[in-house]
């Protein structure tokens, strides 16, 4: 036991307990987005197997604060097929996770954090269809996405923020999709044995770090005017890119 603590008690896991306070705050107000500041830094920091399984763990403890509320707002018609492709479809990113090469994997995290940080800055939105088949694609993108690189959020992103909805119906249905991505990557990433001591230990200091940023975000977000969720949401995958390319 002293000798695991030894190793994650460094100060590389420092480094990334700042940065869970941070992605914390960051899916607290917007309710999704942590997964893509975090994974980048602990991708260099630990390796992609290991930030997929950090991110996964502390994406869990920042859900217990936001998703209660957000179950009870959701509209559910929607989210219903996109929930259940979510949940078939994460495994599958999560197997490919555990068997590309770990150096592709992290180029590739950071090459879709990149797309995306640009899709939104330009303001894309989502304008097709929507319905059962449309819900069902984006939840299956979003799974197979979330279980490779541990951010299902951001086409959940830009299709929910294309409906009709107010911001508060929106955060809540990209609060319960990502819940649900998160809890079969979990699973998978354990029966690969990708969940060590050493990563439930280190999954303990960040996600405690995170868990605090939600709560902050949470409270900012019922604090600030509505209008300024759709762009920080848009500054969340900015920034996420930029810190792709610094580290």
């Amino acid at each position: 036991m002293g000798d695991l603590l030894a190793e994650v008690l460094v100060v590389d896991l420092a480094i990334a307990g700042l940065f869970g306070i941070l992605s914390g705050f960051i899916h607290g107000y917007t309710g999704f987005g942590g997964a893509l500041v975090l994974a980048p830094l602990l991708a260099i920091l630990f390796g992609p197997v290991e930030a997929v399984a950090l991110v996964a763990i502390s994406t869990v403890m920042g859900s217990i604060r936001l998703f209660p509320r957000a179950m009870k707002i959701a509209r559910w018609r929607e989210m219903a097929p996109i929930a259940i492709t979510v949940l078939i479809a994460t495994p599958l990113g999560t197997a490919l996770l555990l068997t590309i090469d770990p150096g592709l994997s992290r180029q590739i995290i950071g090459v879709v954090v990149i797309v995306f940080a640009i899709i939104l800055m330009f303001g894309w939105r989502y304008r097709g269809p929507r319905g059962t088949f449309a819900g069902a694609f984006v939840g299956a993108f979003s799974g197979v996405l979330g279980g490779y690189t541990s951010f299902s959020g951001p086409p959940l992103v830009m299709y929910f923020l294309s409906a009709p909805e107010p911001p508060e119906i929106q955060r809540a249905s990209i609060v319960v999709a990502v819940a649900a991505a998160v809890v079969p990557m979990m699973l998978a990433l354990g029966i690969g044995g990708a969940i060590t001591g050493t990563t439930l230990l280190r999954a303990l200091i960040v996600s405690s770090l995170y868990m605090v940023g939600a709560g902050v975000g949470e409270r900012v977000f019922a604090l600030l005017p509505a209008r300024w969720f759709e762009r920080a949401a848009q500054g969340v995958l900015v920034v996420a890119g930029v810190s792709v390319l610094i580290f």
